[in-house]
């Protein structure tokens, strides 16, 4: 229905801001986390910072290419319907 075509993309929005959100702080944390326990086993200056990013950046990747995968399949499983229906 078109008349629903609003309230669904506000909704979509919404649900990928509190996402990306929700996101930010989790990395944040984590990071925090990782370089609270990177400092006290005696790691120093460069290091410190840059281990936590070692997890985290995995992490993310992993995320995003799972996302794609998913908009991927939905894209190909579209096709296919759309395909089928001609």
């Amino acid at each position: 229905m078109t008349i629903l075509r609003g309230p669904q993309l506000a909704a979509l929005t919404a649900i990928a801001v509190l996402v990306a959100a929700a996101s930010q702080v989790s990395f944040a944390e984590s990071y925090r986390g990782l370089y609270d326990w990177a400092h006290e086993h005696g790691l120093s200056g460069g290091w410190v910072a840059i281990w936590p990013l070692q997890f985290d950046v995995f992490i993310a990747v992993g995320e995003l290419a799972l996302f794609v995968a998913l908009v991927d399949a939905w894209q190909r499983r579209s096709q296919e319907v759309t395909q089928h229906l001609w």
